[in-house]
């Protein structure tokens, strides 16, 4: 059950990270400002959610810190958007689950074969093969964005597999590290004068495209949200994180759909067959790792 779960979220993942692509790439690439006007659709929706459903949880003081750390995360990963390919972006969730694997030992008493070991340093590779191979990559500090983008989302998804393990229920689960991370995108946006005279001087704001691809990303981040957190409710936390890893074959293949249909509006992505092909290999080292990572002791 939790492998098709997370294997659909996964797939709704890889359209976000796409458009988010297109969004950064075409129309706005100031982080504050992007992740303002999503805040928009998402703390309007979540407070209608609030009225609606139980939301009670002695979690929510935890949940909420993990949420606003991943903001954090946020501005770094539309940052990385406007220098890295978006694929190679996406590599970072391999090192996710490394971090996450690694509190579940620390932490949850799980451990870790010798396969899993391997699987671990072939994550590595793959992703600091991907890194060196591509010129998209060239400054120190933009290598450093993988392993920083990772673990900024680290608190937020573990902090999540705790409350569930200790029985809470889903829903308030899913809203509390949300609710925060939206609405500290909402709230800077609004009291940061920079932040809030950039927002209004923004072009963007007057494309209807612009909005209608904020709204889909909102729709699609909502379904993914709750479906991951679904996944990490009924699945194991290190076999759900290396499943979740999966992601950047997806992107990669919305990417090249994209740039099909539409090459004058594509994603930050380079298709040429010799990136394809170094893409290729890297991607299948990193999920071969993965796979490692999740098997049995």
């Amino acid at each position: 059950m939790w492998i098709f779960l997370q294997l659909f979220s996964v797939s709704l993942w890889g359209w976000i990270n796409v458009l988010d692509s297109l969004l950064v790439r075409h129309f706005e690439k100031r982080p504050p400002v992007m992740m303002w006007y999503q805040s928009l659709f998402t703390v309007s929706l979540l407070l209608c959610f609030a009225a609606f459903f139980d939301v009670q949880t002695n979690w929510a003081v935890l949940l909420a810190l993990g949420g606003f750390i991943s903001y954090l995360g946020d501005n770094v990963f539309f940052y990385t958007l406007n220098r890295i390919d978006v694929s190679v972006t996406n590599v970072a969730w391999s090192l996710l689950a490394v971090f996450l694997s690694t509190l579940g030992i620390v932490y949850l008493h799980e451990s870790w074969s010798g396969q899993q070991w391997l699987g671990a340093l072939l994550v590595f590779f793959g992703v600091l093969a991907l890194s060196l191979w591509h010129r998209t990559i060239g400054r120190p500090r933009d290598l450093l964005l993988l392993p920083l983008l990772a673990a900024l989302y680290v608190p937020y998804y573990f902090v999540q597999e705790l409350a569930l393990l200790r029985g809470e229920s889903l829903f308030p689960v899913f809203f509390w590290p949300l609710f925060a991370r939206e609405l500290s995108a909402y709230t800077i946006g609004l009291c940061v004068s920079k932040i809030r005279v950039m927002v209004h001087s923004t072009p963007a704001r007057f494309s209807p495209l612009f909005h209608v691809l904020n709204g889909a990303v909102i729709i699609l981040f909502f379904t993914a949200t709750y479906f991951t957190a679904k996944a990490y409710d009924v699945g194991p936390l290190s076999l759900v994180s290396v499943l979740g890893n999966v992601q950047p074959f997806f992107v990669l293949g919305f990417a090249g759909l994209v740039y099909v249909a539409m090459p004058r509006f594509a994603a930050k992505e380079i298709l040429t067959m010799q990136s394809v092909g170094l893409k290729t290999v890297s991607f299948a080292a990193v999920f071969i790792g993965l796979a490692l990572l999740g098997l049995a002791t």
